[in-house]
């Protein structure tokens, strides 16, 4: 759900704040679709020192990603070097094998070399398509929603379609497109494909959804959030790419056997933008963070053109006025307000911007 507050008078404003907000964190699950597909994970275990991962494993790689795109998931996972995480480490790991670049369809080692890479990509393709065509005993169907915060949250409904037994986990992942950084083997200028950047709850593979003896038909839903900093954290530099859809949301359903945690299937979403970004023509960013916030608030908004008659007010969830940040006319260009929290009750507030007879406004949170 999209929710604008686009020349909205103050009496519908309120209903549709509260909306906003009831909307990001309580829509039901039973929205979620689980489609009843059957995906591998192809993975490459790298690092950005690693010269032939820039060398015969940067081609591979970008060769089962014009196979494979649409019928798997695939994840370039940093096990050492500039873009290591925790979760691609545990990854890795949790395959086994030695050396770089090393791929993997779900738990198989590919055994890929300098000189067997066309063979390798021949049979990758050949498997996925059969793994493709098995019905699948569970899957997950997931939405991802940011907000204009940077906080993302993502819905996950698994669903057993088969009656099974067993220890199942499910994992919901962040993956990074594309980005410009180092690799030795390609320079300064390489462009990173399908990194792994973290796993939502830090755990590199999720939370149980299942043990024991499983009956067909069995749901379960979960909840998965990031916010401002787990970004930082991820090292990730362009966060603000995240409204370019350069990131995707992936699932992954792990069965435990023994200590290994065994791939059984995968999905993978776009991440929507839930915004009350309204359409004022000369508006490209409003933002306030951290939100939650303790004592401040960095307000930012940007104009492509000026702006005259604005007022930029603080409210509470009543719509009753706290306090007139701005009254006055924005040039082009980028402004900063600091909101101080002053007293401020913990809770909801709602930063509204107004000019030309169009409103629009940002939820804030003070914890």
């Amino acid at each position: 759900m999209i929710v604008n507050f686009i020349n909205c008078p103050m009496k519908k404003l309120i209903p549709l704040f509260i909306l906003f907000l009831a909307s990001f964190s309580l829509l039901a699950q039973g929205d979620v679709e689980v489609p009843t597909t059957n995906q591998p994970l192809i993975t490459k275990r790298t690092a950005s020192w690693c010269p032939l991962c820039g060398g015969w494993g940067w081609t591979l790689f970008r060769g089962l990603l014009e196979d494979n795109s649409e019928n798997a998931l695939l994840i370039a996972a940093h096990y050492s070097g500039e873009f290591l995480n925790p979760t691609a480490v545990a990854i890795t790991s949790n395959f086994g094998g030695f050396g770089q670049p090393t791929f993997f369809v779900n738990n198989a080692n590919q055994n890929a070399n300098s000189g067997n890479g066309a063979t390798v990509r021949n049979n990758v393709k050949t498997l996925v398509q059969d793994i493709n065509a098995q019905p699948p005993i569970v899957q997950a169907g997931l939405r991802a929603r940011i907000d204009d915060n940077y906080t993302v949250e993502v819905e996950a409904k698994a669903k057993f379609f088969e009656a099974t037994e067993g220890e199942y986990y499910l994992g919901a992942y962040l993956i990074q497109r594309n980005f410009t950084a180092y690799q030795a083997g390609q320079g300064n200028a390489a462009e990173h494909k399908q990194v792994l950047r973290l796993s939502f709850d830090g755990e590199p593979f999720g939370q149980l959804i299942a043990i024991g003896s499983i009956n067909a038909g069995m749901e379960v839903d979960l909840n998965f959030f990031i916010d401002n900093s787990d970004w930082e954290q991820a090292g990730i530099v362009d966060i603000d790419a995240v409204y370019d859809g350069n990131f995707e949301v992936a699932t992954i359903i792990w069965k435990k056997e023994g200590d290994t945690f065994q791939v059984v299937n995968t999905n993978a979403t776009d991440i929507d933008i839930l915004s009350g970004l309204a359409e004022f023509r000369q508006l490209s960013v409003f933002r306030a963070y951290p939100t939650p916030a303790t004592e401040e608030v960095t307000v930012q908004l940007e104009f492509s053109e000026s702006l005259s008659g604005a007022q930029l007010q603080l409210l509470d969830v009543n719509g009753a006025l706290l306090r007139t940040l701005f009254t006055g006319n924005f040039t082009a260009g980028a402004h900063t307000f600091s909101l101080q929290r002053a007293g401020l009750p913990t809770g909801q507030y709602f930063l509204q911007l107004s000019a030309e007879g169009t409103t629009t406004g940002q939820p804030i949170l003070f914890k």
